[in-house]
């Protein structure tokens, strides 16, 4: 039968064995809900805290001034003579030798003719520093043209350290290809060139 409060008098129900279960059921999903919060606290805590500790470490301390930027320093270029071939179409009855020519010695010819005379002034390592012109040896000649030889004299200046002399046999000709050369037929006194091939060349101003 029902109890009655002394107090208020309103029936209270008995507890029951299915009020039981269900309530036991309850206590056990909380705790159950509880385990899986602290075993996921537990997992994903040690991560969080690397994490944090990863992003502190890498922002500047307070007060620590920035670190400096890297700059990339451009390598520093000298001035040099840049030279190309040009080739040039070989006329026997009409060539002019005025200008730029450079050897199979290294060096860079600078040629004048007018009429049958012609002259020269030659430098040495034209493909390095512009300072290196003509340290090796510096050269000048004069000569005179007969049909297709020039028949001339050289000698070494005190620009290069060569202190040389001697006479010159050329030849101008075909290279094969319709383009002119002139290649050394006979030379006294050392004379290193044996081939001269017209060129284009222009002084590259230096990189500080």
């Amino acid at each position: 039968m029902p109890v009655v409060s002394d107090d208020h008098d309103v029936p209270v129900r008995p507890l029951t064995s299915r009020s039981t279960s269900r309530r036991s059921r309850l206590t056990a999903a909380i705790v159950l809900s509880g385990l899986v919060a602290i075993v996921a606290v537990g997992l994903v805590g040690p991560q969080v805290v690397r994490t944090t500790r990863l992003a502190s470490a890498a922002l500047p301390a307070a007060g620590a001034s920035p670190a400096p930027s890297r700059v990339v320093a451009r390598a520093a270029r000298p001035a040099r003579l840049l030279c190309s071939p040009s080739p040039t179409p070989f006329d026997p009855g009409d060539f002019d030798l005025t200008g730029v020519w450079t050897g199979v010695d290294g060096g860079v010819y600078y040629i004048r003719q007018e009429g049958t005379a012609v002259w020269w002034s030659g430098l040495s390592e034209w493909a390095g520093p512009a300072s290196d012109l003509g340290s090796r040896w510096a050269t000048v000649g004069h000569g005179s043209i007969d049909a297709l030889a020039i028949t001339a004299e050289w000698a070494n200046v005190p620009r290069g350290a060569g202190q040389a002399s001697g006479t010159l046999v050329l030849e101008i000709q075909d290279n094969g290809q319709g383009n002119i050369q002139i290649v050394t037929r006979r030379q006294s006194g050392g004379f290193g060139n044996t081939l001269w091939l017209p060129a284009s060349c222009r002084m590259l101003s230096a990189v500080p």
